[in-house]
């Protein structure tokens, strides 16, 4: 990920060649890394919105709206993302279709 200006860019490049393979502009800076799995690349694109694309095809594959930012996540196995949403709490959700399994509440006395 890098910024152009105000643009933020995200970036697939081949580190040994180092052609780049994928670009796009997204809506805000990601505040955890994106993954990639398979030839897919998972982020988070705004403080609400959490996509995968193939990037060698150039083509979004899901794009799921959150609640808020997604803090962190981790591609647990083939398919579940086990996500940190500020105000949802831990959400799972599938890696191949973008919706959500699960959703875990945090709740704060």
């Amino acid at each position: 990920m890098y910024n152009v200006g105000y643009k933020v860019y995200i970036k697939v490049e081949n580190l040994k060649t180092g052609k780049e393979i994928f670009s796009s502009k997204i809506e805000q800076s990601c505040f955890t890394e994106p993954r990639i799995q398979d030839e897919k690349l998972y982020f988070p694109d705004s403080n609400h919105s959490f996509s995968c694309i193939d990037y060698k095809n150039n083509k979004v594959l899901w794009k799921l709206k959150t609640k808020g930012r997604i803090r962190e996540f981790q591609l647990v196995n083939d398919d579940i993302i086990i996500a940190s949403v500020n105000t949802d709490g831990l959400v799972a959700i599938h890696s191949k279709t973008g919706k959500i399994k699960c959703i875990i509440l945090f709740y704060y006395p």
